[in-house]
């Protein structure tokens, strides 16, 4: 696992919080930013514009805001939950060559259009 610094440690920390994850779902978090991470990338490699400034702009002008609240399930939605998420994560084969090119010293990701 890599050493992170303090800065990127209250960063996780807070999205962690604002995602209504707890403690121990640091590597759900994790798997999120990589999905995201990766969507963004397909987007710019696409050519595609990444429109997220309407939600930067109301980030910057509230920092407090949530990105998600806590959901409430009932008996049914768990049973469900619990079914998806026994069936493990299995990286797709895009997501591991990714994951397998940020390692590599000579990979220049593309840079996005943001809007």
């Amino acid at each position: 696992m890599a050493q992170t610094d303090s800065g990127l440690d209250r960063a996780l920390d807070e999205l962690r919080q604002r995602l209504g994850l707890g403690e121990d779902q640091e590597t759900d978090l994790l798997h999120r930013l990589a999905a995201l991470a990766s969507w963004v990338i397909r987007q710019a490699e696409a050519g595609r514009p990444i429109e997220a400034q309407e939600v930067l702009d109301q980030l910057e002008a509230d920092p407090n805001q949530q990105l998600m609240t806590r959901l409430q399930l009932d008996d049914e939605q768990v049973r469900r939950l619990a079914e998806v998420l026994d069936r493990g994560y299995s990286p797709t084969p895009a997501l591991r060559r990714l994951l397998a090119s940020l390692v590599d010293p000579e990979h220049r990701p593309p840079d996005p259009k943001w809007s």
